[in-house]
C-alpha cells in the first residue's frame, strides 16, 4: 500500500497537477490502508523487540506519507471539485513549511534512534525528491547528515553528501558546512579548514548577502574557529577576532529582528546563546592554560613571583657600578617582572572577557547552555574576587542585565561568600543576592536566613568567625523589610515557620528514652500556633519546586497548618517526620533534622541535581534516559534541616528483607528456607568480633584473619539464595514492562553509583537506599541520608572499602548479563559526562572553602594556638575539593586511567568479596 500511494502521488505531480476525488483520494486510500494494516499488526507486539521497533518505523512512513499528501486537501474546497495547480505545490507555501518544519522537529527529537528513524528520513527525501522540492531537500539532506554525524554514523553522512553532489548542489550553502564537518571527522584536518575558509570568503563578498547566507556565515565562522584553536595553526587574537565576527552577525540578526518588531524565534536565541558560549569558552580555555602554565613553573621551582622579582630588582637598582654581571641579572629581573607582568593583563583580560560572553548566554533563559554558563561564571569570578576590574564588570553587567533566574542554581555558593564590608566583591554579590531575592523571594529566604541563623547552636568562639556573615544576612533581611507590606508579612511568617522547625529540630532523647520507631509524638507549642487561612499565608510551601509564577505572587500551594503528631522513622539523631498542609489541603511528608550540620546532605543533593541536568543536555545519556533520584534539602541554621520526604518509594532493606521483623520481604516469599537477616548477621558479627579479638592477641596474620572473613560471607551466601529479581516479575503485567522497570533500574543503578563515588558518598547500607515503586517511575533509586560523604566512611572504627554498594542482591535485580553491557555502558557515559563538566561540579563543591561544614572548623581558640588563621578555607576542605578533582582526572593508585579502565576498576572493588567482607555487619554485605 506503501508502493502504490508514492506511485500514485508520482504520477500526479508528474502529470502537472491532480484532482480532488481522483489521484490525490488514490494516495490517501493507500495510506491509510496501510496505515490501518500497521496498527493491526502491532496490537499485542513488544515495542523494544526487533519486530516491534520495526513496525513502529513502518507506521511512521505511513503517518509521513498521509501528512504529505493530506496538506493540499481543503475540505471545504473538496465539496467544489476545485483543483490545486503543481505550481502551488512548488511553491511550498505555508502548510508544508509547517509540515517540515514538523518532520525536523521530529527528526530532532529522535536522532539519538537514527536507526529508528532511517526510513522514515529516507521516505520524505524521496516525497520531497518527487515533489520537486529542490532548496527543501538540500536543507532535509544536510540535517540527515548533521544529526547522523553526531551519533558517529558517518556512512550515512557521506551517502547524504554524495546525494547533495549528484542532484548539483554546487552553489556554495549550508550543506558546504557540514561537508567541512565530516572532512573534519574523517582526519582531513587541512582540507576541511581550507574547505570552510572559502565558504566563508565567498559569504563576505556575497553581494547581496541575505539573512540565511549571514546566519551560515556565523556558523561558520564558530566552526572554523574551532578547529583553528584546536590544530594551534593560527594564533589566539586571530581566533578570538573570527569568532567576535561570528557575534556580531547573530547580535545584528537579534537586533534587526527587534527593530523591525519581529518576534525573535527559540532558533536564534539558541544560536546566539551559542555563538556567546563558544567565545567564552575559547577565552576561558586560555585563561586556563595560562593560569596552569605558570602555576607548572612555580611548582618546578623554575618560577619566582612577580613579588619576588621586583623586590630583587630593587635592591639591584641600588647597587651601584659597572659590573657586567650586575647589568646582566638587572637586564633578567627586568624581563621577568616585564613578563610576569603581561601573564597578569592577559590572564584579567580573559577572565575579563570570558565573564562578558558568559553573562550574555546567562541571561538567554530559553537556551539550554544558560545553567553551564553560570556555573563557569562562579568558578572564574569567585578564583578572581580580589581583582577590581572583574568586581567592577561583574557589578556593572548585573546592574544592566537586572535580576538572572539562572543564579539560583548556585544561591548557596553565593551567599557563602557574604561578609558585611564594603569591597566591590561584596557589593556585587549583595546586589545579585537582592536581585534574586525579589525576583524569587521563596526560593532564595531560606538561604538568607539560613545565613543569618549561622552562629546558632554554636559555641562563642564558632559564632565569632560566623558573625561577618550574619551581619551581611541580616542588613539584606531588613532592606527586605522595608520594601512593602507584603515583602515584611511574607519575611515574618518565614521566620515563624523557621523558628518552629528549629524547634521541632533541638528536641533530644536520652540513649535510653528514644520513641519507638514508626511511634507518634506531639508536635511543638510553635508549630501547632500555626494557623493561616487562604489568602493569608504568604510562604510557599518550602519542599516544592515552584515556578517563576507562584514564587512572584507566593499564591498557590501556601502552607496553612501542620498535624498534631510528628513520627520517628528512625535514625541516630531522631529525625522527626511531620505533615504539612497546604492552603489547598493537600498534604506534604516532611523530615526534620537536627544535631548535625545539614550542608553536606545540601551540597550533595545540589551536585547530583546539577549531575542530573548534566546528563540530560549529553546526547548519549539521554538516549539512555540516564537520572538520579534527589530531593530537597534545606539548611535552617549549622545544626538543623529540612528534608523533603519521597514519596512512593521503599528501602532496599524493607524490600529484600534486612530488618529483624521480616514479614512480607521477597525473603520470606521466595527464600524461605534460607538463613534469615537476624541468622545472618549473627553468624557475620561472630566471626567479625573472633577476628577483632585475634587482632588485638596477634595470634594470626592479617592475611588469616581476610580469609576467615570471607569464608564467613560465603558461607552466608551459601545458606541464602538471591531474590531481588522477583521485585520486578510481581509490579510488572507483561514481559515489555518487567523489561522495562529491569532496564530503569539498572541505569539508575550505574548513574548514581559513579555520582556517589565522585563526591564520596558512604554509609550505603539497605535503609539509606530507596527504590520507588510506582508504575511510572518503577525501579528508579534515590539515595538519601548523604550527611556521610566526602569520604567520612574512610574515617569510621570499621571503615567502607567499596566505592558504592553493588552487592549480590543488587546484581541479581540487574538480570543474567549484570555488571555486563546495561550497566557497565551506563557508567562510562555518566562518569564521560561529570569528566567533561568537572569544573561545574567543582564550583559547587567550592562552598566548603568558604562555607565548611561544623565538623571540619577549628574554634577560633585552637586556630591561635596552632599559629593558623580560620578564614573559613580549612585544611579538610581544601582536601575534600582535591579528592573530588582527582576522581574526575581518573587518578587511581598513582595512575590516570580512562573512563572504560576506571568503571571496570571501581566495580571491580565494589564486587570484590574481599573488600565485602570487611565491613560493619549492619551494612549486610551479604544482600
Amino acid at each position: 500500500s506503501i508502493y502504490r500511494s508514492l506511485s500514485a502521488l508520482h504520477r500526479e505531480i508528474q502529470s502537472g497537477g491532480w484532482k480532488v476525488g481522483g489521484g490525490l483520494d488514490t494516495v490517501l486510500k493507500h495510506a491509510s490502508l496501510a496505515r490501518m494494516k500497521t496498527v493491526q499488526d502491532i496490537e499485542g507486539q513488544d515495542m523494544h523487540t526487533r519486530q516491534g521497533l520495526s513496525l513502529l518505523s513502518r507506521l511512521q512512513l505511513c503517518e509521513d506519507l498521509h501528512e504529505f499528501s493530506s496538506i493540499f486537501l481543503d475540505r471545504n474546497a473538496a465539496s467544489k471539485q476545485t483543483q490545486k495547480s503543481v505550481g502551488a505545490f512548488k511553491a511550498g507555501g505555508g502548510p508544508l513549511d509547517l509540515l517540515l518544519e514538523k518532520w525536523k522537529q521530529r527528526f530532532r527529537a529522535l536522532g539519538h534512534a537514527f536507526s529508528i528513524c532511517e526510513q522514515s528520513v529516507f521516505l520524505q527525501r524521496v516525497l520531497l525528491s518527487i515533489s520537486r522540492q529542490e532548496s527543501k531537500l538540500i536543507d532535509h539532506l544536510c540535517l540527515a547528515a548533521k544529526t547522523a554525524s553526531k551519533i558517529g554514523n558517518l556512512t550515512y553522512a557521506r551517502c547524504a553528501m554524495h546525494t547533495l553532489q549528484l542532484r548539483g548542489a554546487e552553489a556554495p550553502g549550508a550543506w558546504c558546512l557540514q561537508a567541512a564537518k565530516l572532512m573534519w571527522l574523517d582526519g582531513q584536518h587541512d582540507k576541511a579548514v581550507s574547505f570552510l575558509s572559502d565558504l566563508t570568503s565567498y559569504l563576505r563578498e556575497k553581494d547581496p548577502c541575505f539573512e540565511n547566507d549571514m546566519r551560515l556565515l556565523s556558523r561558520a565562522l564558530a566552526v572554523n574557529a574551532g578547529w583553528l584553536s584546536l590544530s594551534r595553526s593560527e594564533g589566539w587574537r586571530e581566533v578570538r577576532e573570527m569568532m567576535k565576527e561570528s557575534v556580531k552577525l547573530v547580535d545584528d540578526a537579534v537586533d534587526d529582528a527587534v527593530k523591525r518588531r519581529r518576534e525573535i524565534s527559540a532558533d536564534q536565541i539558541e544560536a546566539r546563546a551559542k555563538a556567546h558560549f563558544k567565545l567564552a569558552s575559547f577565552m576561558d580555555s586560555m585563561y586556563s592554560e595560562e593560569d596552569g602554565y605558570s602555576s607548572v613553573l612555580q611548582d618546578d621551582g623554575e618560577d619566582i613571583t612577580q613579588q619576588q622579582a621586583a623586590q630583587q630588582l630593587q635592591a639591584v637598582n641600588r647597587q651601584r657600578g659597572p659590573d657586567r654581571t650586575l647589568k646582566e641579572r638587572r637586564f633578567r629581573l627586568e624581563t621577568h617582572v616585564k613578563a610576569a607582568e603581561e601573564r597578569k593583563r592577559l590572564k584579567t583580560g580573559f577572565v575579563l572577557e570570558a565573564l562578558r560572553h558568559y553573562m550574555t548566554c546567562a541571561q538567554l533563559s530559553g537556551s539550554v547552555r544558560h545553567q553551564s554558563a553560570v556555573l563557569r561564571i562562579l568558578h572564574l569570578w569567585f578564583e578572581n574576587s580580589a581583582v577590581e576590574e572583574v568586581n567592577e564588570q561583574m557589578l556593572e553587567d548585573m546592574k544592566n542585565s537586572g535580576p538572572n533566574s539562572a543564579f539560583l542554581i548556585v544561591a548557596r555558593q553565593v551567599v557563602s561568600r557574604l561578609e558585611d564590608n564594603q569591597t566591590s566583591f561584596q557589593q556585587a554579590i549583595r546586589h545579585l543576592l537582592m536581585g534574586l531575592l525579589l525576583q524569587h523571594p521563596h526560593d532564595m529566604i531560606y538561604h538568607i536566613i539560613a545565613a543569618h541563623n549561622d552562629s546558632k547552636g554554636l559555641s562563642s568562639s564558632d559564632a565569632k568567625s560566623n558573625s561577618a556573615k550574619v551581619q551581611a544576612a541580616k542588613g539584606l533581611l531588613d532592606e527586605f523589610r522595608g520594601i512593602g507590606q507584603d515583602q515584611q508579612k511574607m519575611l515574618d511568617q518565614t521566620l515563624q515557620l523557621v523558628d518552629a522547625y528549629m524547634e521541632l529540630a533541638d528536641l533530644r532523647f536520652e540513649k535510653d528514652n528514644k520513641p519507638k520507631i514508626g511511634s507518634d509524638q506531639n508536635v511543638n507549642t510553635k508549630l501547632r500556633r500555626i494557623r493561616w487561612r487562604a489568602g493569608e499565608s504568604k510562604v510557599r510551601m518550602p519542599t516544592i519546586e515552584g515556578g517563576p509564577g507562584a514564587d512572584r505572587s507566593g499564591e498557590g500551594c501556601c502552607v496553612s497548618r501542620f498535624t498534631d503528631k510528628w513520627t520517628y522513622p528512625g535514625g541516630v539523631t531522631v529525625p522527626k517526620k511531620i505533615t504539612c498542609v497546604s492552603t489547598e489541603e493537600r498534604r506534604f511528608t516532611q523530615v526534620i533534622k537536627g544535631g548535625e550540620d545539614p550542608r553536606s546532605d545540601a551540597v550533595s543533593s545540589q551536585l547530583f541535581s546539577v549531575i542530573r541536568v548534566l546528563l540530560r543536555g549529553d546526547v548519549a545519556c539521554r538516549r539512555r534516559q540516564l537520572d538520579i533520584g534527589t530531593y530537597k534539602v534545606i539548611p535552617l541554621s549549622p545544626t538543623a534541616g529540612l528534608i523533603e520526604w519521597v514519596d512512593g518509594a521503599s528501602a532496599l532493606g524493607t524490600v529484600v528483607g534486612a530488618s529483624k521483623d521480616e514479614t512480607d520481604s521477597l525473603r520470606v516469599r521466595y527464600d524461605p528456607q534460607g538463613w534469615d537477616y537476624l541468622k545472618c548477621r549473627q553468624h557475620y558479627q561472630r566471626c567479625a568480633d573472633e577476628c577483632t579479638r585475634r587482632t588485638a592477641t596477634r595470634t594470626e596474620t592479617l592475611e588469616q584473619i581476610t580469609a576467615k572473613k570471607i569464608e564467613a560471607l560465603k558461607e552466608i551466601w551459601a545458606n541464602t539464595h538471591p531474590v531481588f529479581r522477583h521485585f520486578f516479575l510481581e509490579r510488572s503485567e507483561s514481559a515489555q514492562e518487567w523489561f522495562s522497570m529491569r532496564l530503569a533500574y539498572t541505569r539508575s543503578v550505574a548513574a548514581s553509583s559513579m555520582a556517589g563515588f565522585i563526591v564520596g558518598l558512604g554509609d550505603r547500607h539497605n535503609g539509606n537506599i530507596l527504590i520507588r515503586e510506582e508504575r511510572a517511575r518503577c525501579g528508579q533509586l534515590v539515595h538519601i541520608d548523604l550527611g556521610m560523604v566526602f569520604d567520612q566512611a574512610q574515617l569510621l572504627p570499621i571503615p567502607e572499602k567499596v566505592p558504592f554498594r553493588l552487592t549480590r542482591e543488587m546484581l541479581d535485580g540487574m538480570g543474567i548479563a549484570q555488571t555486563e553491557g546495561v550497566m557497565t555502558r551506563c557508567s562510562e557515559e555518566t562518569l564521560r559526562v561529570m569528566r567533561e563538566n568537572k569544573q561545574a561540579l567543582l564550583a559547587i563543591v567550592d562552598v566548603l572553602l568558604h562555607d565548611p561544614l561544623q565538623s571540619w572548623k577549628v574554634s577560633s581558640t585552637k586556630a591561635a594556638a596552632q599559629g593558623t588563621e580560620d578564614d573559613g578555607r580549612t585544611a579538610d576542605a581544601k582536601l575534600v575539593r582535591r579528592s573530588i578533582k582527582d576522581r574526575l582526572n581518573g587518578w587511581d593508585r598513582g595512575e590516570i586511567l580512562g573512563v572504560e579502565g576506571h568503571v571496570k576498576q571501581l566495580i571491580r572493588e565494589a564486587t570484590s568479596v574481599e573488600n565485602l567482607s570487611q565491613l560493619f555487619s549492619g551494612w549486610a554485605a551479604w544482600l
